[in-house]
């Protein structure tokens, strides 16, 4: 890439050096000449530059001093490389696919909150419509005659994107949740220790729950919910529906996602004497269904059938995670999406931002269900990951295979082809849909994100599970499970992310238990952590799967626990721990006779935009002095990773000896980033903090 290139919105500006140029606009993306630093920015903070975003790996967009010329910005921004106008071209965010309100109606993001009604009165002068405004977030309806470009040539108007439209994620065509998923997700251990999810609130966005009625819930349901809230029709929908606000309730009257979801996480299983309960069936749980009825107006019919969506989420997302957080919940499950190639949406901005300024949450979203496979190499074909689960800070999940064969769908992948998915391998269209939970589901949609990522980043069992029925839905999934008529089953990677977020449930608890009490940052590094390989399919060898398509492997709690028969953990998590461009942070592991796995995971919530805004590095060198890099490849100790904000050193046959562990501040562009290391070890092993560095000659920065 060349050195004159700087990131806005995930585009890349040429910014080249010694040339200035301001536009008529009041802001410039502007290109430094050394890396951003504490000193860089205590420098424009002293000469009164105010920062809006930053824009990797060495720019920034900032406002333009008042009366400043162009002839005056290399001496006005201290370290100025050079300056382009911020103007219409760089406040579009492309999507794959187009907007569900209609061309004439976009979202507008603004630079900030406070500005956003006197964007709004510009708006209106201009001859456009404000449909709504919430927080820094306004969808407009365009004047006649005009193009989004009008619109983002607005002072104040800092995006300009199309609306979208999210669903939830069990497949269409469509958990034991009893013993072989206890094992399938490593749950039979804290199962024995009496880990249940006690004290823990999960929060859930769906679609209903089960009568909607808190006194007449399914039983497995009863006394589990903490809160129901109920999203009436969102404003924000108002140029589709012909009825404004409609409320349906909460009931999940349509095909019962909700109602499965939240069950995966805390049922009882009181219906079945126990045998079919969630994976945290102590824990409480926060529902919040979006789910709404809408009758289209006329000028819609042909393109927006009515029907149910999802049409109850706010305009802006983080209003449902700090709702959940107002009742407790720090984990958050989500079990929707938009399918949109892992382009980085409103959404995953918005996701992204949430956590990064709140690192005590962890949200968890469906990677989706658009996996194909139509080269027949037995795992699904890349870049169909959902918005936003193709955010940086979120954990997408993705579905490996249900723990039981013969029951609900028991025909091959054959079963689940559609217009988007294609199995065609032989063994694929004959093998049973579930069974071997250590494989992966066909149906996970997977990275690479445009930028590079890998996603999902982790999976759990999605197929043939089963769950709880709402009692007021017709909708069966893959099939009515005994006892009737209160289970069913249910396929896809929304069945997959309620597991998870069960399984966080008990790994949060256990950490409790052990007098510690992560953050959602260090709750990710853990989970990660603990992880457990992915095999790929058809395999007989052990080979591990793809990466991009896996993640970082699939849920392991007990391996996420603070101690196991085999192993040892520690978790660095606090807001003491953080590191700023140049910082170095360093322990000492000593793993004792025997060797065995060593696993470390650091993890940490970046700034919202579609690159890597600050870049943190994981080193460990061995005994005889090599360093292995985060995100290695198997058997390869890899390179500096600049795309992820979690980084992985995984060393399964590690010796005995003294290992150095380092943490570095590669590029932190936004200020010291908070950040959680999870280091697992064989019992027997220590960690200490050191001062003393890996060789620098294999560290640069």
């Amino acid at each position: 890439m060349n050195g004159d290139i700087v990131f806005v919105h995930g585009a890349p500006v040429r910014v080249p050096s010694g040339e200035f140029h301001q536009g008529s606009g009041p802001r410039v993306v502007v290109r430094f000449d050394r890396p951003v630093d504490a000193a860089l920015r205590a420098a424009l903070a002293g000469a009164g530059i105010v920062v809006r975003f930053w824009c990797p790996p060495t720019g920034a967009c900032v406002d333009v001093p008042q009366g400043t010329t162009a002839a005056g910005l290399s001496t006005a921004i201290p370290g100025a490389a050079g300056a382009v106008p911020y103007d219409a071209d760089s406040s579009a965010r492309a999507v794959a696919q187009p907007s569900v309100a209609g061309e004439d109606v976009v979202d507008v993001v603004v630079f900030a909150r406070a500005e956003r009604d006197a964007v709004a009165r510009r708006l209106r002068a201009a001859g456009h419509t404000v449909l709504r405004a919430h927080r820094s977030k306004l969808r407009v309806r365009l004047a006649a005659g005009s193009a989004r470009r009008d619109v983002a040539a607005i002072v104040g108007v800092k995006l300009v994107t199309a609306p979208r439209l999210p669903h939830a994620l069990d497949d269409p065509l469509d958990d034991p949740l009893d013993d072989p998923l206890d094992a399938a997700v490593g749950a039979t251990l804290p199962r024995h220790l009496g880990l249940d999810g006690q004290g823990v609130i999960v929060g859930i966005v769906d679609t209903g729950l089960d009568s909607g009625d808190l006194g007449n819930l399914h039983p497995d349901l009863r006394g589990r919910i903490a809160g129901l809230i109920n999203r009436p029709l969102d404003p924000s929908w108002d140029p589709i529906a012909s009825r404004p606000g409609a409320d349906d309730g909460p009931a999940d009257v349509n095909r019962g996602h909700g109602t499965f979801v939240t069950g995966s996480v805390v049922g009882t299983g009181a219906a079945s004497h126990g045998t079919k309960r969630g994976v945290a069936p102590a824990a409480m749980a926060v529902v919040q269904a979006i789910e709404q009825w809408v009758d289209a107006r006329p000028s819609e019919e042909s393109r927006f059938a009515d029907g149910y969506y999802l049409a109850g989420r706010p305009l802006d997302l983080r209003e449902l995670f700090e709702t959940a957080g107002e009742h407790g919940a720090r984990i958050h499950v989500n079990a929707w999406g938009d399918a949109v190639a892992g382009d980085y949406t409103d959404d995953a901005h918005e996701v992204d931002l949430f956590l990064s300024e709140h690192p005590e949450h962890l949200v968890l979203f469906a990677s989706g269900n658009l996996g194909s496979d139509p080269d027949r190499n037995r795992t699904p074909e890349g870049t169909t990951v959902y918005a936003p689960a193709c955010a940086k800070n979120v954990v997408a999940v993705g579905a490996t295979e249900g723990p039981t064969a013969g029951v609900g769908e028991r025909r091959g992948w054959a079963a689940f082809e559609n217009e988007a998915r294609r199995y065609p391998h032989p063994a694929d269209r004959a093998d049973q849909v579930s069974g071997e939970p250590d494989r992966i589901a066909l149906l996970t949609s997977t990275g690479p994100t445009p930028d590079g990522r890998r996603k999902p980043d982790l999976c759990a069992p999605g197929t043939n599970l089963v769950g709880l029925r709402s009692l007021v839905s017709s909708d069966v999934g893959n099939g009515i499970a005994s006892p009737q008529p209160f289970y069913c089953y249910r396929s896809g990677t929304s069945i997959a992310v309620g597991v998870v977020g069960g399984g966080a449930a008990l790994v949060l608890q256990g950490w409790r238990r052990a007098r510690r009490n992560p953050s959602g940052v260090g709750l990710k590094a853990l989970l990660l952590m603990g992880a457990a390989p992915v095999l790929r399919r058809g395999s007989t060898t052990g080979e591990h799967e793809d990466p991009q398509a896996c993640g970082w492997g699939r849920l392991d709690v007990g391996g996420s626990l603070p101690s196991g028969p085999d192993h040892r953990a520690w978790l660095a998590d606090s807001v003491h721990e953080s590191a700023d461009t140049g910082d170095r942070h360093d322990w000492t592991l000593r793993v004792p006779s025997g060797g065995g796995r060593v696993r470390i995971a650091l993890a940490w919530y970046d700034a919202p935009d579609p690159m890597l805004v600050d870049d943190l590095d994981l080193a460990v060198a061995d005994p005889a002095g090599a360093v292995a890099w985060g995100n290695h490849d198997p058997a390869r100790l890899g390179r500096p990773d600049a795309v992820h904000p979690v980084e992985v050193v995984d060393l399964p046959d590690a010796i005995d000896g003294l290992y150095r562990i380092e943490v570095l501040g590669r590029r932190v562009m936004t200020g010291p980033r908070r950040f959680a290391l999870a280091v697992r070890a064989p019992l027997g092993s220590r960690l200490r903090r050191t001062t003393r560095r890996i060789s620098p000659g294999l560290v640069p920065l």
